[in-house]
């Protein structure tokens, strides 16, 4: 009798029919950040590799940074938009002898990349209670990269080529809301594309 409890209980949870913090018409949004900034974590592997070039440091920060809104179409699906910028990049010091007198100047190049993806979104919320919602979540959408090069002197950066030019968003994650009161939750997240593979943040439910 306690494991036909236990396993009514679970089939319950995954088919969101029991304590369901989610239903029809209800607006869900989401703050949230993500981590890792993967360009950046690739370009600090560089400064081991610029021994010879002062100054090193990446540009933007850890963390890419976003917000979602969803519309729940039915108790256990909803439909909405997920929009995330982040920007990464880096700057290092050069020296170079001027051909005319002889001296050594020292330079500055900098280089700077801000994504920004938007993207159609849809949540199937497979497990709700009353504290949890979890979620499997897939988007798809637009991505624009603008890059910027700042450069004091000369330096010749045509070899280097950091980031393509595909211009779609996509993310396939699967999370959790963690509710603190009826409307107000926390969110983590786990990933592939579209932003941070872990995001989280500060839900509200109306």
């Amino acid at each position: 009798m306690k494991k036909l409890t236990i396993l009514t209980v679970l089939v319950f949870m995954v088919t969101g029919s029991v304590f369901a913090q989610t239903s029809k018409g209800n607006v869900i949004v989401d703050v949230y950040g993500g981590a890792p900034n993967w360009a950046n974590v690739f370009f600090k592997a560089l400064q081991n590799d610029s021994a010879t070039n002062s100054g090193f440091k990446t540009n933007g920060g850890a963390l890419s940074y976003g917000a979602r809104v969803e519309y729940m179409m039915a108790d256990n699906f909803g439909l909405g938009v997920d929009a995330n910028y982040e920007v990464s990049g880096f700057g290092f010091n050069y020296q170079k002898q001027d051909q005319n007198t002889g001296t050594t100047i020292t330079h500055r190049y900098d280089y700077t990349a801000t994504k920004i993806r938007a993207m159609v979104r849809m949540n199937y919320h497979f497990a709700q209670t009353e504290l949890v919602d979890a979620y499997f979540g897939v988007g798809a959408g637009y991505r624009n990269v603008t890059r910027k090069t700042v450069d004091s002197g000369d330096y010749d950066s045509g070899n280097l080529n950091f980031g393509g030019i595909n211009p779609i968003a996509f993310r396939v994650a699967v999370g959790s809301r963690f509710y603190f009161t009826d409307v107000v939750g926390g969110l983590l997240e786990f990933g592939l594309g579209g932003g941070g593979m872990i995001q989280f943040g500060v839900s509200a439910k109306f």
